[in-house]
């Protein structure tokens, strides 16, 4: 995959948070204004105007089941620890991106180390299978999630409610502004959550249009 469709599809990554609810501010750099990420040197982070308070957004399309202090969390992976974990289910070689500190601090898109030994409260990556479909593969706390990009931004063919893979009925999201993993079971007219035993290459690589339609 080329450089820059690499960097356009990691940007809708990001932008896709918001729509399958593992965030409440689709990766903005929201909350902990003032502080600089590890990859400024002088810029502060703004509190855009339209920051999203995180009880309100998933009371709104979930039971809240519940809520986790990101810093208290002791499921949280390292760097090193997040790459065997994709490579173990058949993941290899994806360049895994992170956007946040363990204090919720926001930085531009950077990627990890292999063998880092960072926390970050939430990792990305992009796949691609065989037939091209664009998946983005979301570690949460310790969970994984599947976006499947080429299905949810299909213009010919959007579909009424966005589909998320999960390995249970339950979703887990990060907000950086109050710093909480919310572990919330999503309304079916917000997201569909599709489940599946494991998430790894080989499920979707055979993860057909009709099971994402549900």
């Amino acid at each position: 995959m080329e450089r820059a469709m690499k960097k356009r599809l990691a940007a809708l990554c990001l932008l896709a948070l918001t729509a399958g609810m593992l965030t409440a501010c689709g990766g903005s750099g929201s909350g902990n204004a003032g502080k600089k990420g590890k990859n400024s040197e002088a810029e502060t982070v703004p509190v855009p105007e339209d920051a999203i308070d995180a009880d309100a957004y998933f009371e709104k399309r979930s039971k809240v089941l519940h809520k986790t202090d990101a810093e208290k969390s002791k499921k949280v992976k390292t760097e090193r620890s997040v790459t065997k974990l994709l490579e173990s289910r058949g993941f290899a070689d994806l360049t895994v991106e992170t956007t946040y500190t363990m204090d919720g601090t926001y930085s531009d898109s950077a990627e990890i180390s292999a063998e880092g030994t960072d926390k970050h409260p939430m990792y990305s990556a992009i796949y691609m299978t065989e037939s091209e479909q664009v998946w983005c593969i979301y570690v949460i706390n310790d969970k994984v999630f599947a976006d499947p990009l080429s299905y949810n931004y299909n213009m010919e063919s959007l579909p009424e409610v966005p589909a998320m893979v999960s390995e249970s009925k339950n979703i887990t999201s990060y907000d950086n502004v109050t710093n909480q993993f919310y572990e919330t079971k999503p309304d079916p007219s917000a997201l569909r959550v599709i489940t599946v035993k494991r998430i790894d290459a080989e499920t979707l690589e055979s993860m057909t249009k009709e099971e994402l339609d549900g």
